[in-house]
């Protein structure tokens, strides 16, 4: 917003305010003034708003770096050597049922 804003008032004052010509050179007078004042206030506008975006990401950057600063990862677990090289401990069996025949359709 800050460049827009920039970029938008010289192109503006530097490049279409004096290509503005007309016959009657107090009409032209007031067209320039008109011109200009209102590219003046919204290159005011813009650069409001541009600087409260640059402050507010810039506190918000601060905020993100100085506050995760106090919080250190947590470290992983780590399993001894012993259970590493261990073998998987045994599934548990369950009873297996057997599967009943079919019922018998009596017609």
């Amino acid at each position: 917003m800050l460049l827009f804003a920039w970029g938008a008032s010289r192109v503006v004052v530097h490049n279409i305010i004096p290509k503005i010509h007309m016959d009657n050179k107090l009409l032209e007078n007031n067209v320039h003034k008109l011109a200009t004042d209102v590219a003046q206030s919204v290159d005011k506008n813009y650069w409001i708003f541009g600087g409260i975006y640059l402050a507010l990401g810039a506190i918000a950057f601060l905020a993100a770096y100085f506050l995760g600063r106090g919080s250190k990862p947590a470290k992983l677990q780590s399993v001894p050597a012993a259970k590493q090289n261990a073998p998987p401990a045994p599934k548990p069996q369950t009873k297996q049922q057997t599967p009943k025949p079919p019922r018998k359709i009596q017609g």
